[in-house]
């Protein structure tokens, strides 16, 4: 299977085609943004503006647990290297958390799947 030109694929019935759609993450993970200090005040952050944007990014991050979840999915090595930041304009963060992770091997086997998964769903703000 080829591709004659971009996005349009040679595939044939019967032929299975495995497509990754990946999100640019530009800010990088919340493990590497705690060590920036980012939850920390000062700068253009008050105490409590500073503790207002860390639990609303746990409550991003249990959100995008919740809908793993729904699906059926347990992340299974939820830690701050595996939340993404993507940069926001409409959040007053800054950017907006997302969950990443591995489908375990047991729902991977009962969809067909045998590559590796990468879950990065969008967290919804809820307020």
């Amino acid at each position: 299977m080829g591709c004659t030109e971009e996005g349009a694929l040679n595939a044939k019935t019967g032929m299975v085609a495995v497509v990754t759609v990946q999100q640019f993450c530009d800010r990088g993970t919340l493990f590497g943004a705690i060590q920036r200090g980012i939850f920390q005040p000062g700068g253009t952050w008050s105490p409590r503006v500073a503790r207002r944007a860390l639990l609303r990014t746990a409550a991003e991050v249990a959100r995008g647990l919740a809908h793993l979840h729904s699906l059926g999915v347990v992340h299974g090595d939820l830690k701050p290297a595996n939340v993404l930041l993507i940069s926001s304009r409409d959040d007053r963060r800054g950017f907006t958390a997302k969950v990443r992770g591995q489908a375990g091997g047991e729902d991977r086997a009962a969809r067909g799947a045998g590559a590796l998964e990468v879950w990065q769903e969008k967290l919804v703000d809820q307020e």
